[in-house]
């Protein structure tokens, strides 16, 4: 049996108070990886593959899409409005997380800025420890 990981369950409500459940994965295949997302209302399945990387606003997006398009127009288009919405709620996310890095890195000393020019970030965990560096030193470097 192949392998899941990172699984994430979806939940939306409709306007007559039914729950319609997504149970999205993830699985390795020989030339990437691919997101399958389970809709227990309908009992199908919908799958997306990959070879490297996604480019959604958030896991899963593409593949629960089709899982929306599986579903009767008028549901279909209640799932469609709330990934609007979790696609805003993400881009806000991102936006803050981007003006506390700036925040974080405009407060640094200028030797911290010449430490860390050929530093690349390439994903949010790099970011992450990128901030917690800057903010160290903008402890350590504070001229108040």
């Amino acid at each position: 049996m192949t392998k899941r990981y990172n699984q994430q369950n979806f939940h939306i409500e409709m306007s007559n108070g039914e729950t319609y459940s997504f149970y999205c994965y993830t699985t390795n295949t020989r030339n990437g990886f691919c997101h399958t997302c389970y809709c227990s209302n309908n009992g199908k399945n919908s799958k997306v593959s990959y070879y490297n990387r996604t480019w959604e606003s958030y896991d899963y997006q593409s593949v629960l899409y089709n899982a929306f398009e599986k579903l009767p127009k008028d549901v279909r288009e209640i799932c469609k409005a709330w990934d609007k919405v979790k696609v805003k709620e993400g881009q806000e996310k991102a936006d803050a997380f981007v003006k506390n890095f700036e925040k974080l890195y405009k407060a640094t000393s200028p030797e911290f800025k010449e430490r860390m020019k050929d530093v690349t970030i390439t994903n949010k965990s790099d970011a992450k420890l990128m901030m917690s560096l800057a903010a160290i030193d903008g402890i350590f470097n504070n001229k108040k």
